[in-house]
């Protein structure tokens, strides 16, 4: 009796010390789990707040997707808001005024056979200023400007195309390509140029350095230009057409290009 009693109080004894054993090792495994946890959360909202950090130059950008799609106006509104105030505004008017029709009153697929009646409209209101231009002038740089029209009335495609990127970035949905580079500002420019280079069938854009620079922590309008030029070294851009001080550099997106190479 007494060595079974002992069995039995040794049995108990080792039960409770292995129960012991096996919950502190639960317990340190799961505080080791949470801690790993915790720095792997930790690191996620580290590296999304150095992204936010790195565009918090332009307070105008948001974690929101860009959209480029049309607004709600009517041609009646577009040619009020498009008619030139003063000379020498014409050009950029009938340009402004092909866009919105195009993108903000949704007539991006009418013929110019439809379209001849609104820009008959503006250019009747805007006599006054182009005063004796016939209308076939304005007819053919209207033909020509929907043509190159790319964006909404209203709409900053630069501002818009960073916005983008800023969200492609917090994503981790960045071009292929950018992860050629090891700069967080390369890789945004990057996005930047292969949304700007998707507006047209011909992928080509315009971007100033100077005012990419405005929306990028910490960089100046120098470095942005050089940057692009590394981006045209690696072929990723192609330099079209160099700028002045009044036009940006026109650049053609290569990036799809390059990633299937």
């Amino acid at each position: 009796d007494l060595d079974r009693d002992l069995d039995r109080d040794l049995d108990r004894d080792l039960d409770r010390d292995l129960d012991r054993d096996l919950d502190r090792d639960l317990d340190r495994d799961l505080d080791k789990t949470i801690h790993l946890y915790l720095k792997d959360d930790v690191s996620e909202r580290s590296e999304r707040q150095r992204l936010r950090d790195m565009t918090s130059n332009f307070s105008g950008l948001s974690d929101t997707p860009a959209t480029f799609s049309g607004l709600s106006d009517t041609p009646a509104t577009i040619i009020e808001k498009t008619i030139p105030q003063k000379e020498g505004q014409r050009n950029n008017c009938i340009f402004n005024l092909a866009r919105g029709l195009k993108f903000n009153c949704g007539l991006q697929d009418d013929t110019f056979t439809n379209l001849e009646k609104h820009v008959r409209a503006w250019h009747s209101k805007s006599k006054p200023v182009i005063r004796t231009m016939p209308f076939a002038d304005t007819w053919s740089d209207f033909i020509r400007a929907w043509k190159y029209a790319e964006v909404p009335l209203g709409v900053d495609s630069v501002v818009e195309a960073f916005q983008e990127a800023r969200c492609m970035a917090l994503d981790g949905c960045l071009p292929a390509v950018s992860t050629r580079y090891d700069s967080d500002a390369v890789r945004l420019l990057v996005g930047v140029c292969a949304i700007l280079g998707g507006l047209r069938s011909s992928h080509v854009f315009f971007l100033s350095s100077h005012k990419a620079a405005e929306y990028v922590a910490d960089k100046t309008p120098t470095q942005i230009l050089r940057y692009l030029e590394m981006l045209c070294a690696d072929e990723i851009l192609t330099l079209v057409e160099k700028g002045n001080q009044k036009k940006a550099n026109r650049y053609k997106w290569n990036g799809n290009k390059t990633v299937d190479q």
